[in-house]
C-alpha cells in the first residue's frame, strides 16, 4: 500500500498534460516487463500473468510519444474542438 500511496503522491505532482501522461506509460510499460523476470525468478515461467488493463495502458502511448511532436498538437487541437 505505501508504494501505491507515493505512486499516487508523484502523480498529482505532476502537472496534468504530457508529462504526466509519459510517467504513467513509463510506469505501466515498466511494470509488464518485469513480469517476465520475476516469473523467471521464482523458475515459474507462467506463475503470474500481466493483468489485460495494465497491457493496455503499457500500450497506450502519450500522443507525441505515438505520433512524434505533432502529437501533442493533434490532442490539443481535438481538445479545443
Amino acid at each position: 500500500m505505501a508504494g501505491l500511496m507515493e505512486w499516487l503522491r508523484t502523480l498529482t505532482a505532476i502537472t496534468p498534460g504530457l508529462a504526466r501522461q509519459q510517467w504513467w506509460h513509463e510506469r505501466c510499460r515498466a511494470a509488464v516487463e518485469r513480469y517476465p523476470l520475476v516469473n523467471a525468478q521464482l523458475r515459474q515461467p507462467d506463475a503470474f500473468k500481466v493483468p489485460q488493463q495494465l497491457k493496455r495502458w503499457a500500450l497506450a502511448a502519450p500522443a507525441s510519444v505515438a505520433n512524434g511532436a505533432n502529437g501533442q498538437a493533434a490532442a490539443n487541437h481535438q481538445r479545443r474542438s
